[in-house]
This record gives structure tokens, sequence and C-alpha cells, in this order.
């Protein structure tokens, strides 16, 4: 849950809804293990992000690789609903040469083979569910999905040789799912694909996308995203002030 700490009433005397009339977008991560960097520095984007929303706006956020249960089939009656991606307000998927890990719930394609992977599995049921926009000028229908691509060789071990052929082969998958993918023709409603060499690239755009998204979604967070933002204090609240770097203490 988020904490507010005080920031909310002044968003309030300006205009924003209560608490009790915030809505609650849903944003679903694939970060595989490979990106371990990037992983790190996109969920402090995502923090700072989630701060300053907060008036406006609930994120709530899974990551396939650390609540797979989340997305499972209930067990039994009264049991929470699944996480499906096909109801999700934004999925980022992070790729490199690493797949994210198999469902153990084995949920299948529509025409009945199983997905390989987790990063499969949320970004096909995704795409599945996006539309343009309706003739009015209305807003996207599905998620907005974004998919950031490393580009960069994969890092192989010299020994043992097995294991080095054994990354090598998923290496090897995820460019074969990628080039199937983006054989497709881009629409303007997505999914959208970034390559990206550095830190700063990501990041930048992925906040300048999770605003966007978010904005769509909730108009009230324009104003937010607009204003000053409210002063830096300390890491566990607000994360580093300088993108892609972490906090960190003087040693003794």
């Amino acid at each position: 849950m988020l904490a507010f700490r005080g920031a909310g009433s002044d968003f309030i005397k300006l205009g924003f809804p209560s608490i009790l009339l915030m809505k609650t977008l849903r944003v679903i991560l694939s970060l595989p293990g490979d990106v371990g960097l990037e992983k790190e520095a996109a969920a402090r984007v995502l923090d700072r992000v989630k701060t300053r929303v907060a008036p406006v706006a609930e994120l709530h956020t899974l990551l396939w690789e650390h609540d797979i249960p989340a997305f499972a089939s209930p067990p039994a009656a009264g049991a929470e609903p699944p996480f499906l991606p096909a109801q999700a307000d934004i999925v980022i998927c992070l790729m490199w040469s690493r797949m994210g890990a198999r469902p153990g719930f084995a949920p299948s394609r529509p025409d009945g083979q199983p997905y390989a992977s987790g990063t499969e599995y949320i970004f096909e049921e995704a795409l599945r569910v996006i539309r343009p926009p309706n003739t009015e000028g209305g807003a996207h229908a599905g998620p907005h999905l974004a998919v950031y691509i490393k580009d960069a060789p994969p890092i192989l071990p010299l020994k043992p040789r097995a294991e080095r052929e054994r990354l090598a082969g998923h290496a090897d998958y995820v460019d074969q799912v990628l080039a199937h993918w983006t054989s497709v023709p881009q629409r303007p409603e997505g999914p959208y694909f970034l390559r990206f060499r550095h830190l700063d690239e990501l990041l930048g755009d992925v906040e300048e996308r999770l605003w966007n998204a978010i904005i769509a979604r909730e108009h009230g967070a324009e104003a937010i995203r607009n204003s000053p933002s409210l002063p830096w204090r300390f890491p566990e609240q607000h994360g580093s002030p300088y993108r892609g770097l972490l906090p960190f203490e003087a040693e003794q």
C-alpha cells in the first residue's frame, strides 16, 4: 500500500479527488534475472512515479518473477481472482538474454499450445486485447504494452561448455521470439519496442511512458506531472534524486 505522508491534503485543496474516489491502475512487470541493474533502477523510477500520483491514483504493481501465484487461477471459492495480463493497464517487459520463468499453472494460447515462458504469456495475453481508439477519439482499449530490449551481446561463461551452450540457447530463443513479435507492422496503439544500450535511455523512456499511460487513464495525473515535484527527503521514501543512481551512505 502507498503511504501518503501528509502530502495528500495539499493536493485535495488544489482540487484533486479524495482517496475514496481514487482510481486503481494495474501494472505488470516482467524483469528476468539477467537484467538486475536495469530491474532495480526501473523499479525506483516506478516507485517515484507511484509516490507522485498517489493523490489521484494507486498503482497496484506485480512483478512476474516474484508474484507468479497471483497470476494463477484461484484455488478455492472466495479466493482472490487471478491477476490477468489482459486486465492490466500497463505492461512492461524488459528483455536481454533470458525469458521470464515458465508459468507453473500452465496457461495456454488460444490455439491450445502452452506458453514456454512467463514473458511470452504476459506479452501475448496483453497484446490480444489491445484495440485502436474508437472513432470518437476515445482512449485505446487494452493495456499500454512496452518491450525494452537490451542491445548488448549476452554474457556467457567460457566454462563449463554445457552451461555456455545452455545460456546461448536461451539467448537464441529470445532473439527468435523478438523476431516473431516485431515481424508484424507496428500500430499506433502498440505494442511499443525500444532497444537501448545505456541505462539513461531505458529509464527516460520508462518514466515518460508511465506518465503518458497513467494520464490517459486518470486525467488528474496531468496536473501533478506539470506541478513542481515535492522536495526530495529520504532515500527510503523517494528513492535516489538522480535517475539511474542508487542512494548510498558514507562508509564508516
